[in-house]
């Protein structure tokens, strides 16, 4: 591997250090002072639409601003894109599946059937159970809370909302049953959820697997549903992809 692109890989992971410390900051920023994030957040969610709808084809205002009184409340911001303007879906290196145990390559089969074909067409159900499954993987060995998830999924951040509960729940279920029916039910997908209400933490049950599931969302077309993986894994991307070039 040259010079450059070791250098280059150093400064890829030393952005995405960057953008996940923003994000972090974001976050604590939104729980200090929720009122003013709001308002910052707004300007922001323009600003990135419009900019970005520069890029091919222009999205008025008024959808923006729809989107922000009260789509948000049914709609994920990447519905506001007309299909084709969406980010495309990272190059990620291609993982070694010879590398990987039995169990996680006969679990990587049946996901990568189950999410296949345009994810425009998807229904509400396969669109939640994409979402909960990439957002769980990219949340890191720590996993992610059910707050974290509904609000992914478009269903608010309140404990006490049911709408939400009830939809991971049933996306985990009808997931692990799709999986148990192909590869049998002694092979597990999530590791057993601890905790309740918005704090119940959820988490793929191995990290081998977990990496498998973040490499596969990431590289997507609907990762546009999703968000930023974890630190660790966009480390682990960018050394796949170093490896690869050597």
């Amino acid at each position: 591997m040259s010079e450059i692109n070791e250098n280059e890989l150093n400064d890829k992971i030393r952005d995405s250090l960057k953008t996940d410390r923003l994000v972090d900051a974001m976050h604590w920023m939104a729980r200090t002072n929720p009122k003013l994030f709001r308002l910052m957040a707004e300007d922001f969610v323009r600003g990135f639409v419009m900019r970005r709808s520069n890029w091919s084809v222009p999205i008025e205002g008024d959808s923006v601003d729809e989107w922000l009184r009260e789509g948000y409340l049914t709609q994920h911001i990447a519905e506001i894109f007309p299909v084709g303007t969406e980010h495309e879906p990272r190059e990620m290196p291609e993982l070694n599946v010879e590398d990987w145990s039995e169990e996680t390559q006969q679990i990587m089969n049946v996901i990568s059937t189950k999410f296949g074909g345009d994810h425009y067409r998807w229904d509400t159900a396969t669109r939640d159970q994409f979402i909960l499954l990439g957002t769980t993987a990219f949340g890191g060995a720590r996993g992610v809370t059910q707050n974290v998830l509904t609000i992914q999924m478009g269903l608010g951040s309140d404990d006490s909302l049911l709408v939400g509960s009830n939809a991971v729940r049933a996306a985990k279920v009808a997931l692990t049953r799709a999986i148990h029916a192909i590869v049998g039910r002694e092979h597990e997908v999530f590791a057993k959820a601890v905790g309740s209400g918005g704090y119940r933490r959820h988490w793929i049950a191995s990290e081998e697997l977990r990496q498998a599931i973040a490499v596969y969302c990431a590289s997507h077309p609907g990762n546009i549903m999703l968000p930023e993986p974890d630190f660790e894994t966009i480390v682990r991307i960018e050394r796949l992809r170093y490896d690869e070039g050597e």
